[in-house]
């Protein structure tokens, strides 16, 4: 802010510095009127005035400010070559500009590391003259504002240098811009070297003791907002299921402020930090999880996007048997019996179709409920990639939909997966004799199915044969049904004709 009759003052009393301590005030300076003898206190940044507080602090921080009124210029071309003056001070010619016009100037004390760099430095000029009679202006005194690559504005005009304007718009903007991007930086670059310092504790190890603690972890499900029916509490709330980078998981609560904060910002398949959270005992109303610890995040929690995502892992059905109910899963399989049926009765039945699923370490049932079942069509037996499928335990161990749950079916993308290529060359060990999709059969893919060792020596080479195979059976198939297409399209032309003739007969 710059004020018009205003005059910087010095407190050069140690005594006057030591009452304003003692009153506890918070104050970074004091501007004295002309038209009103009086102080006014203007707000900043908040230091308090002790008696460790010394004359000098104030004196650099006032001559900071001073320093703003000064005109500013651009030295656009040094010349290394330098002259001394009688006090043995050098003495450089160089051209300055002030944005708009250039002109000869000659410049004591500037640094020879200036000279030597290629850089064009922005100065603050103290104290200088003009000498008309030789067309340059004389700077004895300056500081260094900043040190450009560039030169600012466009500075054509050979004509004299506007040293009584101060409002040098382009240099002052240039500066103000320097300035935030320094500051940008320097907050980045600390960001980046407590990310590198930064110790991630896994899921696993958390307990009810745990407190201050960064974990990094991608959400896989989050619930929609839901509203409290406690009569203690009455609010509303939404959970979120995170997994980290070793494949443990746990769920987290949002309540109230936070909900409306959180809800439309945290996103599904995204890695987050999270800290400043609190790890309690599960007391989730899920039925169907059994984590021993969640989160509950409050007002004071930070939550940051990362950048680099936590790898996606795939599991085997045998591993499943090993991870707590309620834990959300990815998994790689081949379709072997595919049934729709509903579940229940009378007006609590819910239509599902359940899918048995092999990979070469067991079987298991997926059930596909609404509103996942309406987005997708019918698989057929084939091999599949489900992503976000939850385990559940009724009677037997078994996966079941939510609603993030993806499929994807086309070869192209599931040959990414790294042990897709075994399963693919053992294609015929996955597949029923028996190849109808009836309940029956579902239950018996379970019982005559057994383990078995797949041998990693030419899965390559015989990979890419029976993908050319598929690929050319493909192509007869398709090139029969557009003949039978081509057919039936000549046959109703046909009929028609024959009918036209018939109408004209009639007529």
């Amino acid at each position: 802010m710059r004020l018009k009759n205003c005059k910087f003052i010095r407190i050069q009393s140690p005594v006057l510095l030591y009452l304003i301590g003692l009153l506890n005030i918070n104050f970074d300076f004091f501007l004295m009127l002309q038209t009103q003898v009086k102080f006014i206190m203007v707000k900043g940044y908040s230091t308090q005035c002790k008696e460790s507080l010394r004359q000098k602090k104030l004196i650099n921080y006032f001559n900071s400010l001073i320093m703003d009124k000064y005109p500013l210029l651009q030295l656009i071309q040094v010349n290394q070559q330098f002259e001394r003056n009688n006090d043995g001070k050098r003495i450089y010619n160089c051209i300055a500009s002030d944005t708009i016009n250039q002109q000869n100037v000659q410049i004591i004390g500037l640094s020879y590391k200036i000279c030597k760099q290629n850089v064009k430095p922005i100065i603050a000029v103290q104290e200088w003259n003009y000498l008309e009679d030789q067309n340059y202006v004389y700077i004895s005194k300056f500081k260094i504002k900043s040190l450009s690559e560039q030169i600012i504005g466009n500075p054509n005009r050979k004509e004299r240098l506007r040293l009584d304007n101060y409002n040098q718009n382009h240099l002052i903007h240039y500066l103000k811009q320097e300035k935030q991007r320094n500051k940008e930086a320097k907050i980045q670059k600390e960001k980046e070297d407590i990310r590198l310092h930064r110790v991630y504790q896994p899921i696993r190890t958390l307990d009810d003791k745990s407190d201050r603690v960064y974990i990094k972890a991608r959400i896989i499900c989050k619930s929609d907002l839901k509203q409290s029916t406690k009569e203690h509490w009455n609010g509303q709330y939404f959970t979120i299921q995170i997994v980290d980078q070793e494949g443990d998981q746990i769920k987290g609560v949002f309540f109230n402020n936070l909900c409306d904060k959180y809800y439309d910002l945290l996103e599904i398949d995204v890695s987050y930090e999270f800290y400043n959270f609190q790890v309690k005992l599960n007391t989730f109303e899920d039925k169907n999880c059994n984590f021993e610890y969640g989160l509950i995040f409050k007002g004071r929690c930070q939550i940051n996007k990362q950048d680099e995502d936590i790898p996606m892992k795939w599991s085997r059905i045998e591993e499943i048997q090993l991870k707590p109910i309620g834990s959300i899963i990815n998994l790689l399989a081949y379709i072997a019996v595919e049934c729709q049926n509903e579940s229940g009765t009378g007006q609590k039945s819910f239509e599902r179709r359940q899918l048995a699923l092999r990979d070469n370490t067991g079987t298991i049932l997926l059930n596909i409920w609404p509103p996942t079942l309406y987005r997708v069509q019918r698989f057929g037996n084939i091999f599949i990639s489900i992503k976000n499928i939850i385990i559940n335990k009724l009677n037997y161990l078994q996966l079941n939909s939510i609603d993030g749950t993806k499929f994807e079916v086309k070869v192209e993308k599931l040959s990414q997966i790294n042990h897709f290529k075994s399963l693919y060359v053992n294609k015929d060990k996955l597949v029923l004799n028996n190849n109808s999709n009836s309940k029956e059969n579902l239950i018996a893919a379970f019982y005559p199915f057994q383990k078995f060792e797949i041998e990693e020596q030419d899965i390559q080479e015989n990979y890419d044969q029976l993908v050319k195979l598929e690929a050319v059976q493909q192509e007869i198939h398709q090139n029969q049904q557009s003949t039978q297409v081509k057919s039936k399209l000549r046959l109703n032309k046909i009929i028609m004709k024959n009918t036209r003739d018939q109408v004209k007969t009639d007529l």
